[in-house]
């Protein structure tokens, strides 16, 4: 059963879905994102992890209207495993809408490493088009380089073989870090890294043991 106290704190999560005028508003003065706290959104987590039913239907209707604005107030309200878990939960329902305000948290000095874990946590196969962003993090934030280089390898794979040049590339960076992340992205490539194989071996010399490691296993990897 939907209960009154539920739908309410439900409309204030979804302060952004329109109401048609002949439907009046179940909370007439919804609190702006940033006020919205942590009890909403694990209300938010658990109604979308139910069964199909009334209670599912309306989180995964707030879920719907959540802007960026609400990925913002999201991430920071997280405290801990338990929130990043929430949070995760909630942003796995907004798909794709939320990578570009989550990328946007990088660059925010209280929220990059909360956000950057969350990435990490979204990424997969779907997110090949963000391959760049997170190159880029990887080769430019020292704060959040480790977060970005393990996105980058979750999402790695056959389709993401239109990102080897850049990654080729990397293998060349004055960063370990950075070109071991490269060298494994590659190698889950496979086959389709070939252009990167002239890199890959001068990177099997590297002077250090986790670039040489990962290149020598993307090495077997390109051979099939």
């Amino acid at each position: 059963m939907v209960t009154i106290a539920r739908l309410f704190l439900l409309a204030t999560l979804a302060s952004s879905v329109p109401v048609r005028a002949e439907e009046p508003s179940a909370s007439p003065v919804v609190p702006a994102a940033a006020a919205r706290s942590a009890a909403q959104w694990r209300l938010l987590a658990r109604d979308l992890a139910r069964p199909q039913g009334p209670e599912r239907a309306a989180a995964e209707k707030a879920v719907a209207g959540l802007k960026d604005a609400d990925v913002k107030a999201l991430v920071g309200a997280m405290r801990g495993d338990r929130d990043r878990l929430i949070a995760g939960s909630i942003l796995h329902g907004m798909g794709r809408r939320a990578t570009a305000p989550l990328f946007g948290l990088l660059d925010d000095p209280d929220l990059s490493v909360r956000a950057a874990g969350l990435v990490v946590d979204a990424a997969g196969p779907g997110m090949v088009e963000d391959a760049p962003r997170l190159l880029a993090c990887l080769r430019g934030r020292s704060d959040v380089r480790l977060y970005c280089g393990q996105a980058l390898v979750k999402l790695s794979g056959p389709a993401a073989r239109k990102h080897v040049p850049a990654l080729a590339e990397a293998l060349s960076d004055p960063d370990a870090d950075v070109r071991a992340y490269a060298a494994t992205a590659l190698g889950l490539v496979g086959k389709g890294a070939s252009g990167a194989k002239t890199a890959l071996q001068a990177a099997a010399k590297d002077a250090d043991a986790s670039v040489r490691a990962a290149a020598k296993t993307a090495l077997g990897r390109l051979r099939g």
